[in-house]
């Protein structure tokens, strides 16, 4: 095919999956690197691949980003066009964003074994790659994979204390539901953790889902930056994005004292880098006063919750410059210093250089 070096006025088709909060994230990340590169873009929200084939027909599209069924109904599509799989698992042969899977595997069962799990199962209806690696590369031995219901009741029905770890917080719900049909005490006899951090499925669940957040924005971000590059014949194989914290809710408990504290002011933290909680916030919200919440956390982390902050945004400042194309002022927005001059120099005195030397450091 004939690349293109100067991508303005493509027009971009970008394919929703169905599930609207993540595929508005994804969509707005999407958009933020598309406007700037001057991209017509088509959003298909039903029936993405018969669409796509409608509007490839008529070469009315110059390049796609969705989640594809698989590589060789894409190559069947057309062998031309340039493309990006935005999905949980990559494609072969087809440039890729997805989470990095292995991360989410080993914060499960980190999480897991901390609650006092002794047992451990993915549960997963579609197969997905890296998470049940992650999660035996912490646990040290098998990790069962079930992919229904009635196989997941049986072990349910054993008696060890059992970690299930579920591709989605919809499949936690499930999950939920079919411990409560047990008379099984959750989180005493079975710790149930999620994948999304959705709000609205511990409501139907009548119980809070202990979840790990995808950032789909940054996703969609990466999947404008590889179509770029697919464009000009240069995408990576896969692109994968690190997750976030567990989110701990009532579906799971640590046993050692503070761990949870500790969690959840990270959680809390990391929402926020741009515009964090003030101290009495995070104070009520651990239903402490100010004064026994800065000791109490200060004993779990040997630090402040300021010194924390400031922590977590020279972590998140140093994977963006790495894992990003932004603008040093664009990373100094994303953590809450938007001023290039402080950012720089806040930057230089947390780790002795400045953002560029940082990226260079990265890059090599």
């Amino acid at each position: 095919m004939k690349y293109r070096k100067n991508t303005s006025g493509s027009r971009v088709a970008f394919g929703f999956n169905g599930i609207l909060q993540d595929d508005l994230e994804a969509y707005q990340g999407f958009m933020q690197v598309a406007n700037p590169f001057g991209w017509r873009v088509i959003p298909l929200y039903e029936n993405f691949e018969s669409r796509l084939r409608t509007l490839v027909t008529a070469q009315a599209v110059d390049g796609v980003v969705g989640k594809f069924i698989s590589a060789s109904w894409l190559e069947g599509l057309s062998t031309c066009l340039p493309a990006v799989h935005l999905g949980a698992s990559p494609l072969k042969g087809v440039p890729s964003v997805v989470p990095e899977t292995e991360v989410l595997g080993r914060e499960a069962a980190t999480h897991l074994s901390a609650c006092g799990c002794s047992r451990f199962i993915w549960y997963a209806p579609s197969r997905v790659q890296g998470v049940r690696e992650g999660m035996e590369a912490v646990t040290g031995h098998p990790v069962e994979e079930l992919r229904t219901q009635d196989s997941l009741r049986r072990a349910l029905e054993q008696t060890s204390k059992t970690g299930v770890f579920c591709l989605t917080d919809f499949h936690a719900r499930q999950v939920v539901s079919l411990g409560k049909r047990l008379q099984m005490t959750i989180p005493d006899q079975v710790c149930i953790l999620g994948i999304g951090d959705r709000f609205w499925d511990g409501v139907v669940a009548g119980l809070g889902i202990s979840s790990i957040p995808i950032p789909h924005q940054r996703m969609g971000e990466a999947a404008a930056f590889q179509l770029r590059d697919a464009f000009q014949g240069a995408a990576q194989s896969c692109v994968s994005i690190r997750p976030g914290m567990v989110r701990i809710r009532e579906s799971s408990r640590l046993e050692k004292e503070g761990d949870e504290l500790y969690l959840k002011v990270r959680g809390w933290l990391e929402d926020r880098l741009v515009d964090p909680p003030t101290m009495e916030e995070m104070a009520g919200k651990a239903g402490m006063s100010r004064r026994g919440f800065e000791r109490a956390f200060a004993k779990i982390a040997g630090t402040t919750p300021y010194e924390f902050l400031l922590q977590l945004r020279t972590e998140e400042s140093l994977r963006l410059l790495k894992e990003t194309e932004w603008t040093i002022s664009r990373v100094g927005a994303a953590v809450g210093i938007p001023d290039p001059s402080r950012f720089s120099a806040f930057l230089k005195k947390r780790t002795g250089k400045c953002p560029t030397a940082c990226k260079q450091m990265a890059l090599d």
